[in-house]
């Protein structure tokens, strides 16, 4: 089973919930717990200046009077896309063409998001029993590597940690070749008789 950001969490509580079902489980992007002041904390003190340029800039195009014209799904959509030097290693990337023809329920992803913000993935990891991959980003200034990195004994029991030195929150389209032979791998890990 795999799930990327906010829902690598919910793969790995399924995981968690129903082991007899998966073999094994990747959580991409995924943050292990939620901490603000670490988000905040490793952008200050680790995003370039030329990140946070781009930042301010595209922001900054996203004044009242354009957000006024958009739909609640459009303008996160907008957001998100503005926000690239947070989620993507280059700062510069353009990522609306992951939206193209495919607005978010903007209801569902509220709800989903309220559900997560009381779940401890933490606290859960250690329920985990099957071979759990965690990949993330260095560059991820949302999810942070950090809060991994600092937290070892929080990971599942039977974990493979993997941080990819050139990616932000998307490994799998950052760092493709990395990304697959790393998860293939992991997969022919399961196989053998002690995976």
């Amino acid at each position: 089973m795999i799930g990327h950001s906010i829902h690598a969490v919910t793969a790995l509580d399924y995981a968690r919930r129903y082991p007899q079902h998966v073999r094994g489980v990747v959580a991409i992007g995924a943050a292990s717990r939620e901490d603000p002041a670490e988000v905040e904390r490793l952008w200050e003190a680790d995003a370039s200046a030329e990140r946070k340029a781009i930042l301010a800039r595209q922001l900054a195009q996203l004044t009242p009077e354009v957000r006024a014209t958009l739909s609640p799904a459009e303008e996160f959509v907008r957001e998100y896309v503005a926000s690239g030097p947070r989620w993507w290693y280059d700062a510069a990337y353009d990522s609306s063409w992951l939206f193209d023809d495919a607005l978010p329920d903007m209801p569902v992803w509220d709800r989903l998001v309220e559900l997560f913000e009381t779940y401890d993935l933490a606290e859960a990891a250690a329920g985990i029993t099957v071979p759990a991959l965690i990949a993330v980003g260095r560059y991820d200034y949302n999810n942070p590597y950090t809060l991994w990195e600092e937290h070892r004994h929080e990971l599942p029991p039977r974990h493979t940690y993997a941080l990819f030195d050139k990616s932000a929150h998307v490994p799998p389209l950052e760092e493709p070749e990395l990304f697959d032979q790393t998860l293939l791998a992991w997969v022919h890990g399961l196989e053998s008789p002690d995976g």
